[in-house]
């Protein structure tokens, strides 16, 4: 018996360890109080945007945002929040608070495929939006860098492009 729980106690102190290397998200928040927080800490806002069966999906929850580098630097950079935006019967509680709000964001950012990856500044402005998932933990950062340098935020080279910039330097 006592083998058992010792057994027991290592794999939970294991998993544990493991759930503290990656990304950090928010649970039990509304939007508005995310945003809140963000502007309070000074901080960007990341919201992993997903639905229950999208397979990209779910390998960045299971290969990427667990990683040691990757929590490392959202965790210092930005709040994070991870939205469902399908609903299913076996939704939990925190996902269920967020139903009004994912609705709110998939309909106002036109969120159509998945992963969404959403990239607020501490203002709770869009700045960055990026689709798709990465098979590496750099490239995932380096694009989320992208997110807080304004010079190469999505919204801003949108804007430029919009304004006539088109030379064969722009991007």
């Amino acid at each position: 018996m006592n083998k058992v729980l010792i057994i027991a106690l290592l794999l939970l102190s294991t998993t544990l360890q493991a759930a503290e290397k990656g990304i950090k998200f928010e649970k039990g928040l509304t939007w508005a109080q995310i945003k809140a927080k963000a502007k309070k800490e000074n901080k960007y806002v990341f919201v992993d945007g997903f639905t229950s069966w999208c397979e990209p999906c779910k390998i960045m929850a299971n290969e990427i945002f667990p990683q040691q580098k990757v929590g490392d630097f959202f965790n210092k950079n930005f709040i994070n929040v991870s939205v469902q935006f399908d609903q299913t019967k076996n939704d939990n509680a925190d996902v269920k608070l967020f139903y009004k709000d994912a609705k709110y964001l998939a309909s106002t950012y036109k969120i159509a495929a998945y992963p969404t990856f959403l990239f607020f500044n501490p203002s709770g402005e869009l700045v960055h939006t990026v689709v798709g998932g990465t098979v590496k933990a750099d490239d995932f950062i380096a694009k989320a860098k992208s997110a807080l340098d304004p010079a190469t935020q999505y919204t801003h080279l949108k804007k430029q492009f919009e304004q006539g910039k088109r030379d064969a330097t722009f991007c």
